[in-house]
């Protein structure tokens, strides 16, 4: 992991694309002055982040890696089929996300993403495969 740093990502010109549309600066629970102290750890391959507040865990990202899991045992890459089968509840919100350009040429020109509010758990989907899990405070009226 590199070295925490203090950094609200969602005030970046241009932050990382799964940040923003898998987890929101809302997820937190925090206010915008709360986010100015927030503590973002990333990963060396930045593909993983953990965001901390007031020494709090309040959201993790895990972006491709493979082996990284949920506790009902989804993982990234896994098929989307599976998804469906372990998160039957329906969703807070599904909706596709439109990808720039030069990653669309790559034949990848949308992402789906899939938000479980109530659960405190999002995916971002590729094709068939899972390729982003974000875990937040799960919200009691989403």
């Amino acid at each position: 992991m590199k070295t925490p740093r203090i950094l609200d990502p969602w005030a970046q010109t241009s932050p990382p694309p799964y940040i923003g549309h898998i987890l929101r600066a809302d997820d937190l629970g925090l206010t915008p002055e709360q986010r100015k102290q927030l503590v973002v750890q990333w990963s060396a391959d930045e593909r993983a982040a953990i965001f901390w507040y007031d020494d709090r865990v309040r959201a993790v990202v895990v972006h491709q890696p493979h082996g990284v899991e949920t506790g009902r045992g989804l993982a990234i890459n896994d098929k989307v089929d599976q998804l469906y089968r372990l998160y039957d509840e329906s969703p807070t919100e599904t909706r596709l996300v439109e990808l720039p350009a030069d990653e669309a040429k790559s034949g990848h020109g949308h992402m789906e993403v899939r938000r479980f509010d109530q659960l405190g758990v999002a995916f971002m989907i590729q094709k068939d495969r899972v390729i982003a899990i974000a875990l937040y405070p799960a919200k009691t009226n989403p």
